[in-house]
């Protein structure tokens, strides 16, 4: 459990994490902030799960689907990480990072316009043959 980026998700979620404090405060009972940690401590262990080499979930295929309906619309328009987090309503850029945008260009579904500087501020996404096929275009 020392290695689990709970903190992260919290931090996240500090909504909901101050939501459970206040309804474990009203109701005098530790119930909501405890099934908060639980479901926090979960989601940090499914991530965990989901990072290790070679594992692959549907969860993580799921997400890779949902960035490639993004550019169904028109598929050629290049697309920046910051409109596609907004378009799939994340705020966390290093999980968008992690679950959509690096296995998506890991297996071919979307292409850099610019790959000779991937770090580039300019830096956009162009769905592939592959991601088309993949999402019945």
């Amino acid at each position: 459990m020392a290695y689990l980026p709970v903190e992260t998700i919290i931090r996240d979620q500090q909504g909901a994490y101050y939501q459970a404090l206040r309804e474990s405060d009203n109701a005098s009972a530790s119930t909501p902030f405890i099934a908060f940690i639980l479901k926090a401590a979960e989601q940090a262990l499914n991530e965990a799960l989901e990072s290790e080499p070679g594992h692959k979930s549907d969860q993580a295929s799921d997400q890779v689907k949902n960035l490639l309906r993004l550019f169904i619309s028109n598929p050629s328009e290049p697309l920046k990480v910051p409109d596609m987090m907004q378009k799939l309503a994340l705020k966390h850029r290093p999980t968008f990072r992690k679950n959509y945008l690096k296995p998506a260009l890991e297996q071919s579904l979307i292409t850099m316009t610019n790959p000779d500087k991937p770090n580039s501020p300019r830096q956009s996404y162009l769905i592939s043959t592959e991601g088309l096929s993949l999402v019945g275009k």
